[in-house]
């Protein structure tokens, strides 16, 4: 059956390291773990991730879809993150760092509601204060977009931010 919302995460998919225009600053390889204070939950630490420690990297990718997000690791260390959609205005997006000292994953969401289409995303690292000190961490896992369905009345007309 069709979906009841055309704009469902159905045709979720992620976007391959390999396309993403990584700034200086960024990286794709596992961070150091190890040497980052803080209780990290292991499943989520063995694998490559985009990361960065360094504010104003900038990252940038091409999709095609209604949506896109970042499944990403916050913490105690976590700094903050700017987007910008199809060259609009950075608008911020707080990461997450709730509950002390654990390090933990969710997904947070970049634009959805977007005209189905192409699109350019562009990432930058902030600084932000946390318990006193200047946190600029970002980790991010994978990133995803949501191709929509092009021919549902109502599916992506065109929300950003």
């Amino acid at each position: 059956p069709e979906p009841l919302d055309g704009l469902s995460y159905f045709h979720a998919q992620t976007v391959s390291p390999e396309k993403v225009r990584l700034g200086s600053g960024w990286r794709v390889s596992a961070p150091d773990w190890k040497s980052i204070p803080g209780v990290k939950r292991d499943y989520f630490t063995r694998g490559p991730a985009i990361w960065s420690e360094t504010e104003g990297s900038e990252l940038s990718f091409d999709f095609s879809g209604t949506a896109v997000g970042a499944f990403l690791t916050a913490g105690p260390d976590a700094g903050g993150l700017e987007a910008s959609v199809d060259g609009g205005d950075f608008m911020p997006l707080e990461l997450r760092a709730n509950y002390g000292a654990l390090h933990y994953p969710y997904v947070h969401p970049i634009a959805d509601d977007l005209t189905n289409g192409p699109h350019t995303v562009k990432l930058r690292v902030t600084k932000v204060q946390r318990n006193g000190k200047p946190c600029s961490a970002v980790r991010i896992h994978r990133l995803y977009t949501n191709a929509g369905y092009a021919n549902i009345p109502g599916a992506g007309e065109g929300r950003t931010l």
